[in-house]
């Protein structure tokens, strides 16, 4: 209402001071300053009403605490520079923990190893703040739900590291590409093509077998005819990828290439039915037996012609970690692969 009486429209200042005394700021992603602490984010609106120094700084701090975010609970700090580690620790430590890469710097996917360790400790409701320093400093700030339990990868980050093993420097230098090697005095495989490879997709992408609908036999790959009873045409898929399997015999071809020799080869009988003859993943003969448990895993099997080449390996699932046996997915460890489960596997080829 103007001094004259009649209504008008409020000027921008006037609108500019009723969102400043009356309604406050509403923080979203795009009003934060990326230059700017978590304390002089809260504390900028308060600059802008006027509000003094020590009482601004007071009420961010107060806002910041109510939310838990005044000092987190787990800090993970990740850098290429152990001095910024060293340095680090004793600036931004967390109430509860403070990390760092349990594997060395793992370059891109240092801060999510990282993480993913430290959500192997933590409980619900806690606060993670991720930093990785390198060029410059990224933060990032995390809470946890009650999902967090339900959810946790199924063997922790430091269980998957004691169940690892040693690897060559001429090995590692070769799976880099920094070594040439001689390649076996065979002949070279031939180059794989896409359209082999898009005909049979499901196969090779999926591992789905057919299974006969007459009497349950599975085949693998798949085929039209069932092996035990010859029905014909009479076949569902039979998608295995996810199905654990027994190794019924095995060999170790010690002249025949592999990214990763000795060349092991298993016979696998999977759970439910199904057999099939497998190269095996990180393999150690002196680990492996028959009656060893295994599961899949999508690797490299060679490359020609400049082209990798991949399918299904076995991989054994117990490995003797400080004295005892732990299974990638064994009873005691039964969750669901999926992308909900944030679980994190670290592989070595």
């Amino acid at each position: 209402m103007g001094e004259d009486g009649y209504e008008r429209a409020a000027t921008d200042d006037e609108l500019a001071r009723i969102r400043n005394k009356e309604i406050g700021f509403v923080f979203q992603t795009f009003n934060l300053l990326a230059r700017a602490t978590s304390l002089h984010n809260v504390e900028l609106p308060l600059i802008y009403n006027g509000t003094p120094a020590a009482a601004r700084i007071e009420r961010a701090k107060e806002s910041l605490a109510s939310v838990g975010l005044e000092r987190a609970d787990h800090v993970v700090l990740v850098s290429p520079n152990s001095a910024v580690q060293k340095r680090g620790k004793s600036l931004v430590a967390g109430t509860i923990s403070t990390t760092f890469s349990p594997v060395g710097h793992a370059g891109a996917a240092d801060s999510g190893v990282a993480l993913a360790a430290v959500l192997d400790q933590a409980e619900p409701g806690q606060t993670i703040l991720v930093l990785s320093a390198a060029d410059g400093c990224d933060a990032l700030v995390l809470r946890t739900t009650d999902l967090l339990p339900s959810r946790r990868q199924p063997v922790a980050v430091d269980a998957q590291l004691k169940a690892g093993q040693p690897v060559p420097y001429a090995r590692y230098l070769t799976w880099r590409g920094m070594l040439d090697r001689e390649p076996p005095r065979r002949p070279e495989p031939d180059r794989p093509a896409a359209p082999p490879s898009a005909r049979a997709g499901e196969w090779k992408f999926s591992f789905s077998g057919s299974q006969c609908t007459e009497c349950g036999f599975v085949q693998l790959p798949p085929a039209r005819v069932c092996h035990r009873c010859g029905a014909v045409d009479q076949m569902s898929p039979a998608r295995l990828a996810d199905t654990l399997g027994t190794v019924a015999t095995f060999t170790v071809d010690r002249l025949a290439y592999s990214p990763s020799p000795p060349l092991v080869d298993a016979v696998v009988n999977f759970d439910g039915g199904g057999r099939y003859a497998l190269e095996v993943a990180d393999a150690d003969p002196d680990r492996l037996a028959v009656g060893s448990r295994v599961e899949l895993t999508f690797r490299r099997l060679f490359t020609a012609g400049g082209v990798h080449n991949y399918f299904w390996k076995a991989q054994v699932l117990l490995w003797p970690v400080t004295g005892s046996l732990i299974g990638w997915r064994s009873s005691a460890w039964a969750v669901p692969r999926s992308g909900s489960t944030g679980a994190s596997r670290l592989r070595t080829c």
